[in-house]
């Protein structure tokens, strides 16, 4: 098969065939994007002008119309549809003929959907190598912040830690906590979180605590000495087509299960661990509170009745529905009622289970799941050449995110002093800004709240960064006037895939007021 974009022509085994304007488009882009799947709304998104969106039916007869007609030219059954997906070639009838033709002249002046590096842009290999040459580099640095932290806790044994000392600690842990997660070492970050806490409540810490904090600096150490994977999985670019089963497959998943049913929850951990995921049990909606509150689990199997009949699943449900990024939830109950189908779907549940039902039908329902969540992180809509400005303090940190972001076609401007925002902001004049929150004399809360109050930079899509997750924090982050959160450690796929829909979302609205002016 080829196609000739500069004159909308289509052949098969050389020979042409006729496809409506709609039907060629959509067969350019899957050819275009060979292993990506398109959903109804991104195919809207790349095809249709915004005065003149179809309905879903007409995105189908669409399909179904192109499909008929490769069907009749030979081409067979080639358009597959990925049930809660959407749509995307299948791998077996591509072959390695397909394709597109452009001239010269076509390539310079065509929009490129193109999810390839460019050629400037670091390969995966590339981007890994660049990735163990800031690990060494850094290395130092960071052992450096946690001699400050083995400092105070020698001091805090011998009752000579003073403020200053903790704090300064505190802000190193803080710092190791967002930074090496970066770097793929996630049991760092994880280390680095449980001494920050230890160092915050230092005062009311008994023996066993303060033996605790010890152990944990020195399995902290024991991170920062060992080196750094050579698959790091946070380095994502965009010619790296990956299966969303192939990853919800190669992964163990944290799964919660909050039931009160102990024997019925104990056999649903089991099959999980069948399924390659790591289970933990709560059987009552307080325990699941303080498990979600240590670590953030993947998914959750919610019960909505439980024998402590002061609450039911509905209240953890809503407190759930406000997480950023989105936590899923599947509900798991014996009810059966419309009005709770309709009152989940409103909360934002992924799924909905009637008990009795065998524990492979869960675990099934939960990789689906899973799947679809991964999906639409690791699939933005299409790589681009935006202008983003990062302001961060941390200048390790900087330099990993540019090493991120790059491969997807950004281009990227850094900044480590706030003091130089202003006029950094207006030479750069950036598609998307990226704040820390935490920075000295100047917040990142600051620089959001001055650039909301200037008509020029008004609209300018603006994400937060920040290692706190907590509920306060992120209200003061939309209170100031931000579009989104990224917790830290950032993760490089959920990090695109917001900075994309941010961007997209700037390119709609500018529509919008162009169609009203």
């Amino acid at each position: 098969m080829q196609l000739d974009p500069s004159a909308c022509k289509v052949r098969y085994n050389g020979q042409p065939f006729h496809l409506s304007s709609k039907e060629y488009s959509l067969l350019e882009l899957f050819l275009r994007h060979q292993e990506r799947i398109f959903s109804q709304g991104t195919l809207i998104e790349q095809l249709w002008a915004l005065e003149d969106i179809p309905t879903e039916n007409a995105i189908r007869a669409h399909i179904k119309g192109l499909r008929k007609k490769l069907k009749e030219v030979g081409v067979g059954d080639c358009i597959e549809t990925v049930y809660g997906l959407g749509y995307r070639l299948k791998e077996a009838q591509i072959g390695k003929g397909a394709g597109y033709q452009e001239n010269e002249k076509e390539t310079e002046s065509k929009e490129s959907y193109s999810e390839q590096p460019t050629s400037n842009q670091p390969t995966h290999k590339e981007a890994l190598s660049e990735i163990s040459e800031f690990w060494e580099q850094y290395r130092a640095q960071y052992c450096e912040r946690l001699c400050v932290i083995e400092q105070a806790i020698s001091a805090l044994h011998t009752k000579n830690l003073i403020e200053d000392l903790r704090q300064q600690a505190q802000r190193e842990a803080h710092t190791l906590k967002g930074s090496l997660g970066l770097f793929g070492l996630e049991r760092g970050s994880e280390l680095s979180h449980e001494i920050e806490q230890l160092l915050k409540a230092v005062d009311n810490l008994n023996q066993e605590q303060k033996a605790h904090l010890a152990e944990l600096t020195l399995s902290l150490r024991q991170v920062l000495e060992q080196p750094l994977s050579k698959t790091n999985s946070l380095v994502e670019v965009p010619n790296q087509h990956r299966c969303s089963q192939e990853a919800v497959l190669s992964r163990q998943w944290r799964l919660l299960i909050v039931d009160d049913d102990a024997v019925l929850a104990q056999q649903l951990a089991k099959t999980a661990s069948d399924w390659n995921m790591e289970a933990e049990l709560a059987t009552n909606l307080a325990q699941a509170r303080s498990l979600i509150a240590q670590k953030l689990p993947d998914i959750v199997l919610l019960d909505l009745t439980f024998s402590d009949l002061t609450e039911d699943g509905f209240g953890l449900l809503t407190e759930l529905a406000t997480y950023q990024p989105q936590l899923p939830v599947i509900v798991f109950t014996a009810q059966e009622s419309f009005a709770e189908r309709i009152k989940v779907a409103r909360l934002g549940g992924k799924g909905f289970l009637h008990k009795p039902i065998a524990p492979t039908k869960v675990m099934e329902m939960i990789r689906t799941t899973l799947m679809q969540a991964t999906a639409q992180i690791l699939q933005p809509a299409y790589a681009t050449d935006a202008q983003l400005l990062i302001v961060d303090d941390d200048a390790q940190l900087l330099n990993i995110l540019r090493v991120l972001l790059q491969p997807w076609g950004f281009q990227v401007a850094l900044l480590n002093d706030p003091q130089q925002f202003w006029s950094t902001l207006e030479e750069v004049k950036p598609d998307l800004l990226m704040l820390d929150i935490e920075m000295p004399e100047i917040s990142g809360l600051d620089l959001c709240q001055v650039i909301r109050n200037d008509l020029r930079w008004g609209d300018l899509p603006i994400l937060m960064l920040s290692a706190h997750t907590d509920d306060e924090t992120i209200q003061r982050v939309f209170i100031a006037g931000a579009d989104d959160y990224v917790s830290k450690p950032v993760r490089a796929a959920e990090l695109v895939a917001r900075v994309i829909r941010r961007l997209e979302h700037a390119k709609v609205l500018k529509k919008l007021r162009g169609l009203e002016d």
